[in-house]
């Protein structure tokens, strides 16, 4: 639509630089307001309004500056008329390096050391600035100059004024869409997302990862408010897990549950966001995990990186998945990302992950290993039969020792109850009655419906 209209410009006798000053100017206007108008939507109509709010204001930005280059080109081709393919080509040469050079120094340069206000703020002086700059050369009435001018630094005045009102607490409007909100307790952003952490009633803080629930700062089995009993379970579903994977560390508090196993020998954890660690070592009982000789940390994304280690092998894979309904989740839910998981598993592997309540996740766990169970929303899929005695459940539950070296077993009564609990559970087979609804969707790399599907 913006190329349409720099069409019919061209087309008429309108002065092209008034329209492109003109033009850059409300974009940047647009791209200011952009974030403080979404969060304002959210918290006074709805969530779900935000995000409409968030595609029109990007659709008005788009507009304006997507006839830029062919007005640019229109005016190069009428001013070097001897020269004007040459004009031509030089335009189209810096639209490639801007093009190439802009998502470069934001992706990997402004967004990891600056937060998103800075970015807008940052860019949006910048523009302007240059702005000024580019009226002092370009052929056009000295008193649209002087207008434009006085615009610009009317603008920049405003801002300095207006900036912490608009800004002040938006990340929690957008994410809890209400007006007053408690200011999170801590927030990070960097280019692999924002982490904001809340404060909790519960005395157990709750981690969001890019607005969403993460989890929370809880390793007390009495006090199951995160469902940690699922990270218990994992001495009931093998054996002897001696070597781990933790695919994703978000609050560390399952790394932390998983280094209280005595038995384990080593915990490899892959995380994609190198600003959990950060937020972690705000709580030094689970930041001790960070430290622990047991565990190694790496931080890449976790498909990625089994791709990049085929010869590591693992007793059991551990992934606290994201909700299945978020993009990209399917690269690990997909038969492909299990059958690769099924590849650096040990003899009697197991792996253990979040359905996120998706019957889905649970048929494609089916469709890659010979028995599969479920606990809670998680589901176990291996090769081996999950066919563990009571007294072999109990005998493990019992090697989890805390920081004093003491069972968890031998601490109190709740711990005890809650560990018994655990080695009763019944875990049944769940891979023929799965198969037989014919509702699910085996998810695949190449089918991703699990990310908007309503789930049976």
């Amino acid at each position: 639509m913006g190329s349409l209209k720099a069409k019919k410009l061209c087309e008429s006798k309108e002065d092209p630089y008034t329209w492109l000053i003109r033009a850059l100017l409300i974009a940047t206007l647009v791209f200011y307001l952009a974030t403080p108008s979404v969060a304002f939507v959210s918290a006074l109509i709805s969530k779900t309004t935000g995000p409409t709010i968030a595609y029109l204001l990007t659709a008005i930005a788009a507009y304006y500056t997507g006839g830029m280059l062919p007005m640019l080109i229109h005016i190069g081709v009428n001013e070097q008329k001897k020269n004007s393919s040459m004009a031509m080509s030089w335009l189209y040469f810096a639209n490639i390096i801007g093009a190439t050079l802009g998502p470069l120094l934001t992706g990997f340069i402004l967004l990891e050391y600056f937060t998103l206000e800075q970015n807008v703020l940052i860019l949006s002086a910048l523009t302007l600035l240059f702005l000024f700059a580019l009226l002092l050369f370009i052929p056009v009435e000295k008193n649209f100059k002087l207008k434009t001018m006085g615009v610009i630094i009317a603008g920049l005045a405003s801002a300095a004024v207006l900036h912490d009102p608009l800004y002040t607490t938006h990340l929690e409007r957008i994410q809890f869409g209400a007006w007053e909100n408690e200011p999170f307790k801590y927030k990070l952003e960097n280019r692999a997302g924002i982490i904001t952490v809340a404060a909790s009633d519960s005395d157990s803080d709750i981690i969001y990862g890019g607005g969403i629930y993460d989890g929370k700062f809880n390793t007390d089995l009495t006090n199951s408010t995160n469902g940690i009993d699922r990270a218990y379970m994992f001495p009931v579903l093998h054996r002897n897990p001696k070597k781990v994977l933790e695919i994703g560390l978000s609050s560390g508090s399952w790394a932390k549950v998983l280094t209280e196993y005595f038995p384990l020998e080593s915990l490899t954890i892959v995380e994609i966001n190198k600003g959990y660690p950060q937020m972690i070592r705000n709580y030094p009982e689970i930041a001790e995990v960070l430290n622990h000789p047991k565990v190694s940390l790496h931080f890449d994304d976790g498909r990625r990186w089994l791709r990049n280690h085929p010869n590591e092998q693992f007793d059991f894979i551990l992934m606290n998945t994201t909700f299945h309904w978020r993009s990209n989740a399917t690269n690990l839910l997909s038969k492909d990302f299990l059958e690769l998981c099924k590849r650096h598993l040990k003899p009697g592997g197991v792996v253990y992950y979040n359905t996120t309540g998706s019957k889905d996740v649970v048929l494609t766990a089916s469709h890659v290993f010979k028995y599969v169970t479920v606990y809670a929303n998680f589901v176990a899929a291996s090769d081996s039969p999950f066919d563990m005695t009571t007294e072999e459940k109990i005998h493990n539950l019992k090697l989890f020792k805390n920081s004093e070296g003491r069972t968890l077993y031998d601490s109190d009564t709740q711990q005890q109850k809650a560990l018994d609990y655990l080695s009763k559970v019944k875990l049944l087979e769940v891979q023929e009655s799965i198969r037989s609804n014919k509702n699910l969707q085996l998810i695949t790399d190449d089918n991703m419906a699990v990310e908007f599907k309503i789930d049976y």
